[in-house]
Formats: C-alpha cells, structure tokens, sequence
C-alpha cells in the first residue's frame, strides 16, 4: 500500500488548477500577506519548501513574479469576500 504526505494529495480547485492541499493553502497564506519564513512557522515547514510551493503555482498559472500572482489572484477572485451578515 503507497502511502501519501498530505502535500502529494491534489485538489482541483473552482480555478480548474491541479493544486496540491499545501500548495493552496501557502497560497492563501501568502495572499493573506505572510511571507514565507511565517508561513513556515505557521505550518511547520521550512520557508525554503513554501518558496517551492509558490514556484510551482507560478509556473502552473503562468506567472513569473510575486506581483502577477497577486495581479492574477484577484482577477481570480481570491480577495472577494462576503459581508458579514
């Protein structure tokens, strides 16, 4: 029986991106502002493994700078956020 790290499991996300779990949620992370050594804090991972994870989302969507992400984010809706009631 193969066994799997929770980073090996992917999700296709509404974006239709093949993403694995870790890689969205360093994703959001990083959107959220956090830079990678907190991110690796939070997670327990090293900063370097999120460096990673953000390389490989940009070469996924296409983008080759920080900045293109965040540009491609909020076309993709990843700032919207619903009012609290």
């Amino acid at each position: 029986m193969e066994s799997h790290s929770k980073a090996d499991v992917y999700v296709r996300n509404p974006l239709g991106i093949l993403l694995t779990n870790r890689e969205l949620e360093g994703l959001q992370l990083t959107l959220d502002g956090l830079t990678a050594r907190e991110i690796g804090r939070l997670l327990r991972i090293s900063h370097r493994t999120i460096e990673t994870y953000r390389e490989a989302i940009m070469t996924k969507i296409g983008v080759r700078t920080r900045h293109k992400l965040f540009a491609w984010a909020g076309k993709k809706g990843f700032f919207d956020e619903t009012p609290p009631d």
